[in-house]
């Protein structure tokens, strides 16, 4: 598909890493797209076939990586384009890259199907979505200027946990079983809890 002229670019990179002493040894861009604003999330699978970012631009793109034997012969193209109603400020995909979930001014944390852009859950919050993060099983949680994170399982449709903070929560992260979840924000203090018993 073509491609505007860039004005704000997302780059994709490949590194390859000294051996003896961990450092960065070469670094070479394999894509750039214009995602039309400044770019608050960026997002990639874990097989790294799927790179999404969005922002300012209020548009989410999603790029697909194609791999091949060499990093020279590498490449990704756009596949598609959502628009959003309102700046975002955070994305992040599912592990396998079928879905993403959205964040951002509007208050609506959305859970989207890659190929087609069709909601499939949304959930509002009490203020901004700072950030989001998603889990297996359909988990999805997001947090921000509500200074509560919330855990929903998007399957069900149902609120599975929620994590008071005394601040605004600007990033989390589940891990690969989502058993830990990690924030952080304004209050200065990483937490770690364990969702299953919301122990920190």
């Amino acid at each position: 598909p073509a491609v505007a002229a860039a004005t704000q670019l997302l780059g994709t990179f490949l590194s390859q890493i000294d051996s003896e002493n961990g450092t960065l040894s070469s670094l070479r861009e394999v894509c750039e797209f214009d995602c039309g604003g400044s770019i608050n999330g960026v997002t990639v699978n874990e097989d790294g076939r799927i790179v999404a970012a969005a922002g300012h631009g209020k548009d989410v793109v999603i790029l697909e990586t194609n791999h091949f034997e060499t990093a020279a012969d590498r490449m990704c193209q756009v596949v598609q384009r959502f628009a959003m109603p309102d700046n975002v400020f955070s994305v992040a995909l599912t592990a396998d890259g079928s879905r993403i979930a959205v964040g951002g001014s509007d208050k609506l944390a959305r859970m989207l199907d890659v190929k087609t852009g069709c909601v499939l859950f949304d959930q509002i919050s009490g203020d901004r979505i700072r950030t989001v993060a998603t889990g297996r099983g359909g988990v999805m949680g997001f947090g921000g200027f509500d200074q509560t994170l919330q855990l929903w399982s998007t399957e069900r449709g149902m609120s599975t946990r929620a994590f008071p903070s005394t601040d605004v929560v600007h990033g989390i992260s589940l891990s690969s079983d989502g058993r830990l979840l990690a924030m952080g924000g304004d209050n200065s203090k990483l937490e770690v809890f364990d969702t299953k018993s919301q122990e920190c």
